[in-house]
């Protein structure tokens, strides 16, 4: 791979296949050294290198990144997180017919890595890792779930609870569906007649006046 740079052509290696050891162990001031000799392919640069300007230096390693589509930065991240879940990566590019101890080199590159980690399957196990709340919610899973909800609230929709005016049973937990919240006063029990009638003055009424103001109502 040729990058040519502002000040001197350099044969570069790619920068999505340099070393963990160069990033991991480099600090933040000569990352962009250590990885610059790294890559430079012929050591009669190096000297070139030593003795280029520090804004052209920089201009170059940004250069070099931007060929691989990946930079320094999101390398680090990467193996951090490896150190953080190795079993759960492991076991995703297993799937994949893939290693860990693969990474990097030609055939795969830390590109293709950040790739399959920003790019996730709702059931892969550092999707688990990382977002436990959501992890196997898929498109098929959460209409299963709507389903499983409507079903549920036609059997309540049956019951005594729900002709007396209570609360419907809460949906699945599930991403994006918050949990129903009661408001004040929405679960009032029903009062009886007689106790309206007292509250609104009225005289309650024994059964037979009941039935006698009935019939006479009939005859009318």
């Amino acid at each position: 791979m040729q990058v040519v740079g502002h000040w001197h052509d350099f044969e570069l290696r790619p920068f999505a296949e340099v070393p963990r050891r160069v990033i991991r162990q480099a600090t933040k001031d000569s990352i962009t050294w250590d990885a610059l000799r790294w890559g430079i392919v012929a050591s009669e640069h190096l000297a070139l290198l030593d003795r280029a300007p520090i804004r052209r230096i920089r201009a170059l390693f940004e250069e070099w990144q931007a060929d691989s589509d990946i930079t320094a930065a999101q390398v680090a991240q990467l193996i951090n997180l490896i150190k953080a879940h190795p079993g759960e990566l492991e076991a995703d590019l297993i799937r994949e017919g893939l290693r860990l101890r693969d990474f990097p080199s030609e055939r795969c590159t830390w590109r293709d890595l950040l790739v399959l980690v920003e790019h996730p399957l709702p059931d892969s196990k550092v999707y688990a890792a990382m977002e436990p709340d959501s992890a196997g919610w898929t498109r098929e899973t959460m209409l299963l779930a709507d389903i499983a909800d409507a079903l549920i609230w036609l059997q309540w929709a049956k019951t005594r609870r729900a002709a007396d005016g209570g609360t419907p049973p809460d949906r699945i937990p599930r991403p994006g569906v918050k949990k129903r919240e009661v408001r004040q006063g929405s679960q009032v029990k029903p009062m009886r007649l007689s106790r309206v009638n007292e509250l609104a003055g009225h005289k309650d009424i024994s059964r037979e006046e009941r039935q006698q103001k009935l019939a006479k109502i009939a005859r009318k």
